[in-house]
């Protein structure tokens, strides 16, 4: 399922204008930041062990409200995961993964399709924009959400993929030329490039003058 179809972004909702999107997702962004450092080195019995919990630490340490349902959701989002305690497993606590580089060992054994639906996720939740430019793809995401988005993107393995720059609010795809970047742009958005604009310019290229009549 691409990220894009038809032109709309499929996390825009009716309704909403740009200053309320904009609101939730910084609003999003801080509220996830928060999470990560609550959760950020406590293990074992000094763990967060429930979102009634980590509800009240976001309230009461960070002046952060949120519903259950979306303190889960977040969790959900954001990978973390709850584990049990080597010596004490009845112990359990949340934890949110760091980046792992033996996971890279697992990119040739994973799902194809697995990947690409999770880098469409991912798409959804944290990118604003998609644009093309000659070889290369350039990713526009929400506040501090590139390097996410970057790894994720890394685990493609779409013919004329070179390498994925990582920045802070973005990523760029760099393609071997621009027919590969093309063809990768249109898996990503849904739909091919609007060429409306060269069509014509061809279109009056291509005409003929109309034969004269040549009288003597």
């Amino acid at each position: 399922m691409p990220w894009y179809r038809g032109g709309k972004s499929i996390f825009s909702k009716p309704g909403d204008s740009p200053e309320e999107r904009s609101v939730k997702s910084l609003t999003k962004v801080i509220r996830r930041a928060a999470i990560r450092r609550i959760l950020a080195g406590r293990y074992g019995a000094d763990g967060i062990s429930s979102l009634t919990q980590l509800q009240t630490i976001l309230a009461q340490q960070h002046g952060i409200t949120a519903h259950i349902m979306t303190i889960s959701r977040d969790l959900d989002e954001m990978g973390a995961v709850k584990v049990q305690d080597v010596e004490k497993p009845s112990v359990q606590f949340w934890v949110v993964p760091a980046f792992n580089p033996n996971l890279e060992n697992l990119r040739e054994t994973m799902d194809s399709e697995a990947i690409e639906q999770e880098v469409f996720y991912k798409l959804t939740m944290h990118v604003i924009d998609i644009s093309m430019l000659y070889e290369r793809i350039i990713i526009m995401t929400e506040p501090r959400a590139g390097y996410l988005v970057a790894y994720w993107l890394s685990w493609l393995r779409w013919p004329g993929m070179v390498s994925v720059q990582e920045q802070l609010d973005g990523c760029i795809i760099h393609c071997l030329d621009p027919d590969h970047a093309e063809g990768i742009y249109q898996m990503l958005v849904g739909h091919p490039l609007d060429r409306e604009e060269d069509t014509d310019a061809e279109a009056e290229e291509g005409e003929e003058e109309p034969l004269r009549e040549h009288h003597p």
